[in-house]
């Protein structure tokens, strides 16, 4: 029978062996573990080798199986071939080019002028000579067409009306007088820089206080044609510069019908605005 003392000596040798033991199963255990993952990692790259091959192996027979059913049957094509020749074919319809825009319309122009003359008088087949005279005149005129013509001549037609206020004789003739030209055509050019040509036919009336020519009548139908220069100023006002052809007489009311033609220079101020 065991005594006290001998258990308490025999306690730390099984305390010992204890450890010893449980540090052989531990390392036991590991190896064990060990050796089932290196078991578990061989089954997993076999498994996945071989997947790999059947991948391999499948893709040509997909690529045939593609291949075979992209290739239509032998007696296909040529009984498309002989619809197509069979039916009639329906002409190709080439698509309409686009319609080009609508060119924008361009701005209409109205022209007001401001001029004083000087004429003289010249005797062309039998009419008065040596009457001068000096007037003033007043016009207003409008586009009524878009611009026209070749290079230098190209501009745009206006139609409009011109008055003249005053109108004083002398020479041979002596008098005062107004008048009023309801029939103004004026072809005015595209600008050139600052310039502008324009070239002009107006056809009116003329009453005078004292009969002109002397004893005949003091109702006379004018008749003028010219042209001249507009020099463009500031913004929309120029100066113009002209010449005209005035001819005056009594349109064959009377039995004598003598008639002044005259040569008119004139300068004033034109004045254009866009509407």
């Amino acid at each position: 029978m065991q005594t006290r003392g001998s258990r308490l000596a025999a306690l730390p040798e099984t305390a010992s062996g204890r450890r010893r033991t449980s540090r052989t199963c531990g390392a036991s255990r590991w190896l064990v573990l060990v050796r089932l993952s290196l078991a578990q990692g061989g089954l997993w790259r076999r498994l996945g080798f071989a997947a790999a091959g059947v991948a391999l192996a499948s893709v040509p027979v997909r690529a045939a199986a593609t291949a075979q059913a992209t290739i239509p049957a032998p007696g296909t094509l040529s009984n498309a071939a002989s619809a197509d020749s069979g039916a009639p074919k329906e002409p190709q319809r080439t698509p309409a080019p686009p319609a080009a825009p609508a060119a924008a319309e361009p701005p209409r122009v109205d022209e007001v002028t401001v001029t004083a003359s000087l004429a003289r008088s010249v005797s062309i087949n039998g009419s008065v000579d040596g009457v001068r005279s000096a007037s003033s005149a007043l016009g207003w005129a409008r586009t009524i067409g878009g611009p026209a013509g070749p290079r230098v001549l190209r501009g745009r037609l206006l139609m409009g009306v011109e008055l003249t206020p005053a109108l004083v004789l002398r020479g041979t003739e002596r008098g005062f007088g107004f008048g009023l030209s309801p029939i103004r055509f004026r072809w005015l050019t595209e600008p050139v820089g600052r310039l502008r040509l324009f070239g002009e036919l107006n056809g009116g009336i003329l009453a005078t206080d004292t009969p002109i020519p002397h004893g005949i009548t003091r109702f006379n139908f004018t008749a003028e044609a010219g042209g001249g220069l507009r020099i463009a100023c500031w913004r929309r006002t120029g100066l113009v510069l002209g010449y005209r052809l005035h001819h005056l007489s009594n349109g064959n009311r009377r039995p004598d019908n003598p008639s002044i033609n005259s040569h008119m220079v004139y300068a004033g101020i034109s004045v254009l605005a866009r509407r």
